[in-house]
């Protein structure tokens, strides 16, 4: 595997953002088209596969808190400061579920597709078998929220197509702001790192993190 990964990583976020852009379902989202029923189903499919960041964010604490060497430490500073940032995450999304009239106990309930069950199994072995690995999962979705989180709320505002809609977008903006600065610190941390197999990991959970999210809608 080349010595970097960083562009290869970039090249497959710009991938993914260019088709998902362009779905025919999932593009409403970001130019503020959507029905309620899109939107609403894009809600609930977030909030599971978001229900997943705390457990990956620990995995990967706990995979690299105990090596001994320096590139480890700084990524075991970074998962922990990310746990802590990410805390209540999922409840932004039950909150933005309620204000469309939705119901948050049932969105927990509800089937979240097939790409979000496979993200969740394969999350999960990761967590396991590379813990390291769980940096891909940050890394293309945080560059995703980055880059479309903010401009996907205020389209939608503007054009007002979903009623209370205004109170509705607090996942997508808050956690677009917030993303901007992780993707900063993901991409210098992933930068520095030189173990081959870690590197393995980290752009083979990006690639199949960028497959399932772009069939995110589907079914």
């Amino acid at each position: 595997m080349s010595q970097e990964i960083v562009p290869a990583m970039l090249a497959l976020l710009d991938q993914t953002i260019s088709r998902i852009t362009k779905d025919k379902e999932f593009g409403p989202i970001f130019d503020g088209t959507a029905t309620r029923e899109v939107y609403l189903k894009f809600l609930t499919r977030t909030y599971h596969y978001v229900s997943e960041t705390i457990p990956q964010l620990r995995a990967g604490l706990e995979g690299t808190e105990s090596r001994p060497d320096q590139v480890s430490k700084e990524l075991a500073d970074g998962f922990a400061h990310h746990i802590e940032e990410e805390q209540g995450h999922d409840r932004w999304l039950l909150a933005d579920i309620k204000a469309i009239g939705g119901d948050p106990e049932a969105a927990k309930r509800e089937d979240p597709g097939p790409a979000v069950r496979a993200y969740v199994a394969w999350s999960r072995f990761m967590c396991v078998h590379a813990p390291v690995g769980v940096k891909g999962f940050a890394f293309l979705l945080e560059n995703i929220s980055a880059a479309l989180g903010v401009q996907a709320a205020t389209s939608l505002k503007k054009q007002a197509q979903i009623p209370n809609i205004e109170n509705a977008v607090l996942f997508l903006s808050a956690h677009g702001e917030l993303d901007v600065g992780h993707r900063e610190e993901a991409r210098a941390q992933v930068e520095k790192i030189t173990d081959g197999r870690d590197k393995e990991a980290i752009l083979a959970t990006a690639q199949v993190t960028a497959y399932l999210y772009q069939n995110l809608m589907a079914h």
